[in-house]
């Protein structure tokens, strides 16, 4: 991606990016600092929030797109344009892969949701005991075995988020989290859920 007709960089700025590029390339910890305060705001404003939406998204995927800056910087070259288009692309990249991550979770806990209608969905002659077993708030013996079986993490997140019914934004709380890294494990959790419930009694982890 090079400069472009509407590129709301000086000359001068490209210089200086080049310039600081070259710095941080030799490990230089001031230089990302300067690169971090001259286009972190123009990142946010221009790439990520037009993409996800979300401050809390958008400052997650800031936050990664220096961290991958910093892990590969070795593979930028300079030509003349700065570095902002390099960071650019790796903020873009990072918007998409938080946007599927949020879309995907969003589609497991439906499906999880209508997994749990019909397994806990009452049979003739037994209202009564389904009641009671839903004001009491038990899950059902499967499911409940399947959450005993998952990881402590992935058990927990489950449970906040779908048992306890709390926001994305209180469970990635709860558990110290980011929002970013949050949907990610929750997506990890489901999947996890969704495989242990698919095995059938008397068969092991792979």
């Amino acid at each position: 991606m090079g400069a472009s007709s509407t590129d709301w960089r000086s000359q001068e700025q490209r210089v200086r990016e080049g310039e600081l590029s070259r710095a941080a390339r030799r490990g230089n910890r001031r230089a990302w600092a300067e690169l971090y305060e001259l286009l972190a705001p123009a990142l946010y404003r221009r790439v990520l929030m037009p993409r996800l939406g979300d401050p809390g998204a958008a400052e997650d995927a800031l936050a990664e797109t220096f961290r991958i800056a910093i892990e590969r910087i070795d593979s930028f070259e300079d030509q003349g344009h700065g570095i902002y288009p390099w960071l650019c692309r790796i903020a873009h990249n990072r918007a998409m892969d938080l946007h599927r991550a949020r879309a995907t979770t969003q589609r497991k806990l439906a499906d999880l949701s209508h997994a749990l209608v019909a397994d806990s969905a009452p049979i003739a002659g037994a209202d009564d005991l389904y009641e009671a077993r839903l004001e009491e708030g038990e899950l059902s013996t499967r499911l409940h075995g399947a959450l005993d079986a998952l990881n402590p993490r992935y058990r927990q997140a489950i449970l906040l988020r779908y048992v306890e019914e709390r926001s994305r934004e209180e469970c990635a709380l709860a558990l110290e989290l980011k929002l970013g890294t949050f949907d990610v494990l929750i997506l990890r959790a489901l999947r996890a859920l969704a495989r242990r419930l698919g095995k059938r009694e008397g068969e092991g982890d792979e």
